[in-house]
């Protein structure tokens, strides 16, 4: 009876023992992925109260990003690009000669909610609106964020990258500019050593840019240096690619105003403008100005190459912000765009917005980032977000618990 006792503990130890592998196992497989679905916009100015409150949105602008939030939510990161400040009062204005015709963003400080509700997790500081305000402007604008939870980059000096992670994925954030204060785009060398300051301590890095002419007539990517009200705007094309063979697994523009082509650059995703996105005061919002895309990207979470997407349209109206747009007007624009200007490249855009490879398998070209930290003879590997399943952590967790060794479970 002793032994028959002996045998029924040492079941019921091994099947407690068994249930508590498997409750262990599950939390890690929730999270396991293979890859990571981004969202990306263009410009966001709410609305501002510079140089008066006639340009502020109604009930605190909670309404602006109603059509959109469900597919900016529903990504595993969003990111979207800050024009202006956040900031009630105050302030060192920049110098204008006429105060009414002074495009000088400045957005309350409670504003910062509605992009915390619409469910972005990182936006750019780096553009020519940055500095409206002043270094007043621009720490205002820090704050507000950093207490809202709401990653941001761009400012040299002060927040050159962002590091955040959600649902077990780290994200290294970069962002650059033409402006003073910002990483300047024109510095590839510059933004070589900003981009591989992010190896080995993130899963993902992408970069954001504020480049290129601006206005009507300016959607091309020429592939040259371009040119605006005297300023250099940058070569956005040599930048972005710069990017990519520097270590940045996604790049996304913004700057013209209209959405630009978009490419696959040795298996990783360019946007060169997502244009306007939530701009509905002092902005103007005609043809595809008005056009404000969200670009969702799939990408492996190996190595960071693209695997599928889609273009959602969505179209601006004066003192509303983005709306639906059904007929896919802004999705087939950056169709035709990317026919024009990037013929070749391995994407094609369906009419509805769909983006696929022509050619679903890796090419020879493509770069293959790794951005976990490199393994070290002393320490344990780390392990990779796609290798590990269920019966995997189970199998190590019963090797560990009862000492069993490799050539034992073989």
């Amino acid at each position: 009876m002793q032994g028959r006792s002996d045998t029924g503990n040492i079941m019921r130890s091994f099947l407690g023992k068994l249930v508590f592998a498997f409750a262990l196992a599950a939390p890690f497989a929730c999270h396991a992925k293979d890859a990571v679905t981004l969202a990306f916009t263009g410009d966001i100015m709410m609305g501002t109260n510079y140089p008066d409150g006639r340009y502020l949105a109604s009930h605190g602008g909670k309404h602006l990003f109603k059509d959109v939030a469900p597919v900016i939510r529903q990504a595993d990161a969003a990111f979207g690009n800050l024009e202006g400040v956040l900031m009630d009062a105050g302030g060192e204005v920049k110098q204008c000669s006429n105060p009414a015709v002074c495009y000088a963003f400045r957005t309350p400080v409670s504003y910062v909610g509605n992009l915390v509700n619409a469910g972005f997790d990182a936006v750019s500081i780096a553009n020519n609106h940055a500095n409206d305000f002043g270094l007043t402007g621009r720490l205002s604008t820090m704050a507000a964020l950093r207490k809202a939870g709401v990653a941001y980059a761009g400012q040299e000096g002060y927040c050159e990258t962002a590091i955040f992670q959600k649902d077990g994925v780290t994200y290294g954030f970069a962002a650059f500019g033409h402006s003073i204060g910002t990483l300047h785009i024109q510095d590839i060398a510059k933004a070589r050593q900003v981009i591989q300051s992010l190896q080995g301590k993130v899963d993902l890095v992408v970069v954001s840019f504020h480049g290129g002419a601006e206005g009507m007539g300016t959607d091309h990517v020429t592939g040259n240096r371009e040119m605006f009200l005297g300023e250099d705007r940058g070569n956005v094309k040599a930048f972005a690619r710069a990017c990519i063979e520097a270590g940045a697994d996604i790049v996304y523009g913004h700057g013209p105003h209209l959405p630009r082509a978009i490419e696959l650059y040795r298996g990783h995703l360019i946007a060169y403008s997502l244009g306007n996105f939530c701009t509905p005061q002092r902005i103007r919002l005609a043809g595809q100005l008005a056009h404000a895309p969200v670009l969702e990207a799939t990408v492996n979470l190996a190595d960071g190459t693209f695997v599928h997407g889609r273009i959602h349209s969505f179209i601006q109206f004066k003192g509303v912000g983005p709306r639906t747009e059904v007929t896919h007007t802004v999705a087939r624009r950056i169709r035709a765009l990317t026919l024009a200007d990037f013929p070749d490249t391995n994407l094609v855009i369906f009419p509805d917005g769909r983006i696929e490879r022509k050619n679903k398998g890796n090419e020879a070209s493509e770069i293959h980032h790794k951005h976990h930290p490199p393994w070290q003879e002393t320490a344990t590997p780390p392990v990779s977000h796609q290798s590990v399943g269920i019966w995997d952590q189970i199998i190590a967790f019963f090797r560990e618990l009862f000492g069993i060794s490799d050539t034992q479970l073989a």
